[in-house]
């Protein structure tokens, strides 16, 4: 609704009521929002498809090592960890995979099925197949039946900051996912430390990791602040 208001010279100026402009206002963050997450999107992708191939699995071998002594023991075995399939210059997780697999653990991939992720389970490495994107997938679809037991999830980003949000390729999959998870559910963000900015800006549909891993530390999120 616009109210008119007259002038001294009888002009008539067309002023927007107050929750107009603050709609107004909120739009245009959201989209320099955006634009600001792409313009990140494009720098930090850069420097990581940069990477020598023996440097990217030199530092991947340093996150491994930080998930399985640190991380992993909080985890029980009785459960389930859904683990992305690294794609490109993705921080590597096949060492992880193999390493949960042999050890008994129920493994999980997040698969794209009709625009949405589906967990589907995981037997064996030899199972991978290119799917959507290029990604890795089961070839065998055995859909998750109860989301209930999953513990924890291992997902990728272009970029986190020590706060935990994350900055995916903008399609919203994992975002998605994971409001269909319990509260409780571990939700681990695997980087580069390159890729641990200052801060990312962040939609009201972002949620939090609780922890970061990286080639150089493990950042546990305070998720009050």
């Amino acid at each position: 609704m616009i109210l008119n208001v007259k002038s001294e010279n009888s002009l008539v100026i067309q002023i927007p009521k107050l929750p107009q402009i603050f709609i107004a206002f909120k739009k245009y963050v959201y989209y320099i929002c955006l634009m600001n997450k792409s313009i990140l999107r494009k720098k930090i992708l850069k420097i990581r498809e940069s990477l020598s191939k023996k440097m990217c699995m030199l530092k991947s071998d340093k996150i491994y090592n930080n998930f399985i002594h640190f991380i992993l023991p909080e985890i029980k075995k009785s459960k389930i960890i859904v683990v992305y399939n690294s794609f490109k210059k993705e921080v590597q997780t096949l060492k992880i995979i193999k390493y949960l697999l042999n050890k008994g653990y129920c493994v999980c991939s997040p698969c794209i099925i009709n625009k949405e992720i589906i967990p589907c389970k995981l037997t064996s490495i030899k199972d991978l197949r290119k799917g959507p994107f290029g990604i890795p997938e089961p070839k065998k679809k055995i859909k998750l039946k109860s989301l209930s037991k999953i513990a924890a999830i291992i997902i990728p980003g272009i970029a986190f900051d020590k706060n935990g949000n994350r900055l995916g390729f903008g399609f919203g999959y994992f975002d998605k996912f994971l409001y269909k998870l319990k509260n409780n559910v571990l939700k681990i963000g695997l980087a580069f430390s390159f890729q641990v900015i200052k801060k990312i800006p962040v939609t009201k549909n972002d949620i939090k990791m609780d922890c970061i891993i990286t080639d150089r530390e493990i950042i546990y999120v305070d998720k009050k602040k």
